[in-house]
């Protein structure tokens, strides 16, 4: 089925203005598709599918998939999909078909959204200052800790810090390289603090985690009581309030994943009913991955370390 068949749709994008122009790349249309969940079933079930572009209009893009090692239907053929340029919707089928809406789809959008605006100055927020909760509220930012800051090289001297470059070897056989620092002042209670480079070697991602021994106090020595009370809650209106801005929410077994990336900040919490514990935080620069690793994968790693593996 090509778009041919939905020139319906053609009519009223005509009278698009200038700011109305696509803002997703053919690309990245073929990235949200190869991450439905039916393409990714068939890739870890080694049936080797394929993405074929199949025409495209000035509103939609239209791609089949289909298994090179089939399975089931004899032609492999997986589903038809278009995806709107300039949402980054994706539909099975036609424009008229169902809605892809899974968590990885809605999060790899997303961070291709706010990926389109990466050329746009960022406000620098410091991680240990006073004014946190009040600045997470801006976009687009970025963040500094002790010094270091987010989409920089890791500083060659690091006074009043201790620090050692590391490796993060994943399940999956990719290994994440960075830097693992904290304050030389710090209490001993304090969360560890890993920085993992990106590509070109700046900071793309910091990652800071609990001690087993202390859940209930180690990130208040970090960031404050205050913030750390305003995100141990599952209840997405009171992390809107905080973010200014709606969260993606996944629930696992005894545990919650709170992403944002319009600000680049994701949480994992444990606990149950009206007890939750953040145990780490990310931050990091959306649709930006460390160096080995693609954004889908990233995306997945956060929310899998937080809930263990789950069907997308």
């Amino acid at each position: 089925m090509t778009l041919r068949l939905l020139s319906f749709i053609v009519v009223t994008a005509a009278l698009q203005s200038p700011v109305d122009l696509p803002i997703f790349t053919s690309a990245e249309a073929q990235l949200l598709v190869e991450n439905t969940p039916e393409v990714r079933r068939a890739r870890t079930g080694y049936r080797a599918p394929q993405l074929t572009p199949n025409g495209e209009d000035s509103a939609f893009f239209a791609f089949q998939a289909r298994s090179k090692r089939t399975r089931g239907a004899a032609s492999g053929l997986i589903d038809n999909y278009v995806v709107e340029k300039r949402t980054g919707r994706v539909f099975r089928g036609s424009t008229t078909g169902m809605e892809v809406d899974s968590f990885l789809v809605r999060e790899l959008r997303a961070h291709l959204l706010n990926r389109s605006q990466a050329a746009i100055p960022r406000a620098v927020v410091e991680l240990r200052g006073d004014s946190l909760l009040r600045d997470l509220s801006k976009r687009p930012l970025t963040y500094s800790i002790f010094g270091v800051v987010l989409g920089q090289p890791f500083p060659a001297v690091t006074p009043g810090l201790r620090s050692g470059p590391l490796t993060l070897d994943l399940p999956s056989g990719t290994t994440l390289s960075g830097y693992g620092f904290s304050a030389l002042k710090d209490p001993d209670n304090a969360p560890g603090v890993t920085a993992y480079l990106g590509a070109n070697d700046r900071i793309v991602e910091f990652h800071i985690e609990v001690l087993p021994s202390d859940w209930f106090g180690s990130l208040d020595a970090y960031f404050g009581k205050e913030f750390v009370t305003s995100i141990a809650t599952d209840n997405a209106g009171t992390w809107k309030k905080t973010l200014g801005i709606q969260p993606f929410i996944a629930r696992g077994e005894g545990a919650v994943f709170i992403d944002s990336p319009s600000n680049g900040m994701c949480a994992c919490l444990f606990g149950s009913a009206s007890t939750w514990t953040p145990i780490f935080l990310s931050f990091y620069t959306p649709g930006v991955s460390p160096k080995g690793e693609k954004l889908p994968d990233t995306i997945l790693r956060r929310k899998t370390y937080c809930l263990g593996s789950q069907e997308e």
